[in-house]
């Protein structure tokens, strides 16, 4: 049995990631050094605070390193979206998601990380006819109510052109779709967060958090 993510096994974690003890004293604790945990750190450190990352495992041991690539802005379902949080919270909703695009972006360019980051589209296929019409409605949606016309309809006729088999019911391809190397990345930004003043700290369970007179 396969033990190893396949982006683990092709992008081992670099040996020359800076890690450190546990500190007795930081301003702010990040627990997990996945994603979300490193930019919240890379963020802190700039702004001039000290910063420690425990992990429990390894950095970027989790599902930073275990996914598939994709990165994208459209999330969830725009319709169930309006339903729980109404049109106008809905498509502020959406509209981040759009802008976390360009924040990857920005960090792997500004930042020079090397993780295969690539805009090349990104396409969603329909196994079934009934598929196919949901995808038109999301669409239609999208348009009408977010404003947002990225996204464009693939006819079963015409998707042969795009993926060489005619094997699903149509498409819809959103062209803002990026993809990149998973693992890459997350050692990329843990890189970053060191150079910035970050501590990451590995194999540092963290079980309870205790406020105390002087912080926690």
């Amino acid at each position: 049995m396969k033990t190893i993510p396949y982006w683990q096994e092709n992008t081992p974690r670099p040996d020359d990631i800076p890690l450190h003890d546990l500190p007795a004293e930081v301003d702010v604790v990040v627990i997990g050094s996945g994603y979300s945990g490193l930019n919240a750190a890379i963020t802190l450190a700039k702004s001039g605070a000290s910063v420690a990352v425990l992990e429990k495992e390894t950095i970027g041991w989790g599902s930073a390193s275990r996914n598939g690539g994709f990165v994208t802005g459209v999330f969830g379902e725009p319709g169930g979206l309006e339903k729980k949080y109404g049109l106008e919270g809905a498509k502020e909703i959406w509209n981040w998601s759009l802008e976390s695009l360009k924040f990857v972006d920005d960090i792997v360019t500004n930042e020079q990380i090397d993780c295969d980051f690539v805009r090349s589209g990104g396409l969603y296929l329909a196994y079934k006819p009934s598929h196919y019409s949901y995808l038109l409605e999301m669409r239609d949606l999208l348009a009408t109510k977010f404003d947002d016309h990225r996204l464009r309809l693939i006819e079963p006729g015409d998707l042969g052109e795009e993926i060489g088999s005619n094997a699903f019911y149509g498409g819809m391809l959103d062209e803002s779709g990026t993809g990149l190397d998973p693992a890459k990345f997350v050692y990329g930004l843990a890189t970053v967060a060191a150079k910035h003043g970050v501590l990451l700290v590995e194999k540092a369970e963290v079980t309870k958090i205790r406020r105390s007179p002087s912080g926690f």
